[in-house]
């Protein structure tokens, strides 16, 4: 994603730091400018002027203002030009090789209008297109103006933000703000979630309905699952990729490092089994072969699923630590895999538990799984498409489970013996797999500051 040269100019303008918010505001300018701003990796230079801003410690309000007045410049001279020279600009290239650029810049403008400038300010390879259609199209200047002035205060924070927050992470030991707002965020969504579910659940709809429901979500999350695929593609969802990616790597810090590789190491291939293998042997000591079959064939059923994804889709993963695993990004299994388990879990252990503890138990249980999604982006090992996906593939796997349950129902099996498997598979998973490869783990999850 980053070359060396990225790594040469943050250190040149370290060392040089009387240049940084000149070339901020340069490269923001150009990024923004028509035609230019097609060629020019901008998103890239920016991302690298923001590490050396950050690393001399120079005001975060001079940094956003730089970017600020760069944009603003980059856009407003993008649409006098397409105001001025709109019969010129479709013979010059690129536009003269690529009519359709202008076509669907046009199609865009027409349908959404004046949100079209807001939406262009943020999507990358439409930025430098926009305000050019906009000139082209004989927008009001004014209005323009306007718009372009209060979405570069926005987009300033956005392009900025991530590299400024690396710069200064690596100068820095504690825990900045930005840090607590992130866990604490982390922590009440996963809650959220929690409750979200555990009121559906308390719907008690009819078994009619519950099928009917169980069918759309089963046909839904497949259908989701290709649809991302395929929106992948698409610039929008593509920069937004890249700019969630950034945006963690800009949390990266010492301290969450130790827990975020620590738990997205309980999600690797060995511990999930030596975890699956605990539950299962749990079920048939209980047995519980019913429930048994149902916890393998699913597992199986789910793992089967989720590599051929991977193998079926070929998305490439973010090259953004030293050693990033070898397989396909999409969908993410750690994502899926921990749902899928939880979800199977509480579905045999919740029945027979203490009614006090259920609601406290699958609200853990469900911060857990959210943490370790965001643990995949928080290291920079998968796209925020791929945690979207692997969330969809474990509903799709839920649905269909459930479906069977409807058909065959199962005796509540005592919940203790399965929370002990799972308590048990814990602390077996940190002594084996964790402690002992702890050096490798931290070695491996590193981000590549060098290459940025």
């Amino acid at each position: 994603m980053f070359d060396f040269s990225m790594a040469e100019l943050t250190a040149w303008l370290a060392a040089h730091e009387q240049w940084i918010l000149v070339s901020i505001a340069a490269m923001a300018f150009l990024e923004s400018l028509a035609i230019v701003g097609i060629v020019v990796p901008g998103v890239a230079f920016l991302f690298a002027i923001a590490v050396a801003a950050g690393t001399v410690h120079l005001p975060l309000t001079s940094v956003l203002i730089a970017g600020f007045i760069g944009a603003v410049l980059g856009d407003g001279i993008s649409f006098f030009l397409g105001r001025h020279y709109h019969h010129v600009i479709r013979k010059l290239p690129p536009f003269s090789t690529h009519p359709e650029w202008i076509t669907k810049g046009e199609l865009f403008f027409e349908r959404y209008g004046l949100i079209s400038v807001v939406i262009g300010r943020f999507v990358g390879p439409i930025r430098p297109v926009m305000p050019l259609i906009a000139g082209m199209l004989e927008m009001r200047p004014s209005r323009f103006l306007s718009i372009n002035a209060v979405s570069a205060i926005g987009w300033a924070p956005m392009y900025l933000l991530p590299g400024y927050l690396v710069g200064s992470a690596a100068e820095s030991t504690t825990l900045s703000q930005q840090h607590f707002v992130f866990i604490i965020g982390a922590l009440l969504g996963g809650w959220l979630f929690a409750q979200i579910i555990w009121w559906l659940k308390s719907l008690n709809p009819s078994r009619a309905l519950k099928i009917k429901l169980n069918t759309v979500l089963f046909i839904g999350s497949l259908v989701m699952i290709v649809a991302l695929f395929w929106w992948q593609s698409t610039p929008w969802l593509n920069h937004l990729n890249q700019q969630t990616a950034l945006w963690f790597l800009s949390l990266r810090h010492p301290d969450l490092d130790v827990f975020f590789i620590g738990l997205t190491a309980l999600g690797n291939y060995n511990p999930m089994v030596l975890w699956g293998a605990a539950v299962f042997l749990a079920l048939l000591i209980g047995k519980n072969y019913y429930l048994a079959g149902i916890w393998f064939s699913t597992t199986m059923i789910a793992n089967g699923l989720m590599q051929g994804m991977k193998y079926f889709f070929s998305i490439e993963r973010p090259q953004l630590i030293f050693d990033p695993p070898m397989s396909f990004a999409y969908p993410s299994g750690h994502t899926s895999m921990v749902m899928v388990f939880f979800f199977l879990i509480f579905v045999f252990a919740l029945p027979a538990m203490n009614f006090r503890w259920q609601k406290p138990a699958v609200s853990i249980a469900i911060i857990v799984a959210t943490l370790m999604a965001l643990s995949r982006l928080y290291l920079g090992v998968h796209w925020l498409t791929d945690i979207i996906g692997g969330f969809l593939l474990a509903c799709f796997v839920a649905s269909g489970v459930l479906m069977v349950l409807f058909f065959k129902p199962f005796p509540a099996p005592n919940p203790k013996p399965i929370l002990f498997a799972c308590i048990a598979a814990l602390a077996l998973n940190i002594g084996i797999w964790v402690i002992p490869n702890w050096p490798q783990l931290l070695e491996s999850h590193q981000p590549i500051y060098s290459v940025l």
